[in-house]
C-alpha cells in the first residue's frame, strides 16, 4: 500500500510541477502569441495526462472496492466495445480499431453481462489504447465469441510485444515493460484492466511475441 501511494504520489505530482514550470516561465516576460500558444499546447499535453492518471486512478479504487457482483446491472458487451471503439477514436484519431463480431448479434442473451457500465468500458478502452500505441501502425483488432462457457474477446496487434521477462509483472499497477523506450504511459492501464474483469468473475491472459505482436483475451460470465 505505502508503494502504491508512493508511485500514485509519483505519477500525480509529475505532471503538476510541469505545469507549474512552464507557466511561471511564460509570466517572467512578455512574449509573442506563437510563444504562448506553444505554452498552452504543452500545458494542454500535461493537464489530459494528469487527467488520464487521476481517472485511472480513480477506476482502479472502483474496480479494488468490495462490490456484490449479482447487483450489478446487465449490458451488452457488443455495444460496449463500439463505444470504447468511438471514444478511442475521439481522443485519438489516428488510432485505427476494428471490431469483429463472431456471435449473432440478435441473440441478446449470448452478449449480457452484469457490471459496471464506466468499468467494462474503460477496461476495453486501456486495451484498445495500449495496442494502439504501441504498433507502428496505431491498430488493433478486436473479436468477440459467445458460447456456453461465456463470452470471449481477444484484442489482437502487430506491436512491439512484452519481453516474456517481463510478462509474470505486466498487470502489477505501474509496472511498465522493459522495451517501451520514450513510448509515454504510466503503467496503470493493465492493472486496472485486471482488477476489473476479476471484479467481475472473469479471467485475462496474454500472449506476446517481441516484434511481432501481443494477444489479449478476456473471457467473462454471460448474464443469461
Amino acid at each position: 500500500q505505502k508503494q502504491f501511494i508512493a508511485n500514485a504520489s509519483h505519477e500525480i505530482r509529475n505532471p503538476i510541477a510541469a505545469i507549474l514550470v512552464q507557466i511561471d516561465v511564460s509570466l517572467m516576460k512578455r512574449r509573442s502569441v506563437e510563444d504562448y500558444e506553444l505554452a498552452l499546447q504543452s500545458l494542454r499535453e500535461d493537464i489530459t495526462n494528469l487527467k488520464t492518471v487521476t481517472n485511472r486512478l480513480l477506476m482502479l479504487a472502483q474496480a479494488s472496492g468490495e462490490t456484490n457482483h449479482a447487483s450489478y446491472p446487465v449490458h451488452r458487451v457488443d455495444e460496449l466495445l463500439w463505444e470504447a471503439k468511438a471514444e478511442v477514436h475521439s481522443t485519438q484519431p489516428k488510432f485505427v480499431v476494428s471490431v469483429a463480431l463472431d456471435v449473432d448479434s440478435d441473440d441478446e442473451s449470448g452478449l449480457r453481462v452484469r457490471g459496471d457500465e464506466q468499468l467494462l468500458k474503460g477496461a476495453f478502452v486501456n486495451i484498445m489504447e495500449n495496442g494502439c500505441k504501441y504498433s507502428p501502425d496505431n491498430k488493433v483488432d478486436v473479436k468477440l465469441h459467445s458460447s456456453e462457457q461465456g463470452l470471449q474477446i481477444s484484442f489482437v496487434d502487430r506491436g512491439i510485444g512484452i519481453p516474456a521477462k517481463d510478462l509474470p509483472y505486466i498487470f502489477q499497477p505501474f509496472f511498465r515493460g522493459t522495451n517501451v523506450g520514450k513510448i509515454r504511459g504510466n503503467g496503470i492501464g493493465l492493472s486496472l484492466v485486471w482488477r476489473i474483469i476479476k471484479s467481475l468473475g472473469g479471467d485475462i491472459s496474454i500472449n506476446s511475441i517481441p516484434a511481432v505482436g501481443t494477444e489479449i483475451k478476456i473471457s467473462l460470465p454471460t448474464a443469461r
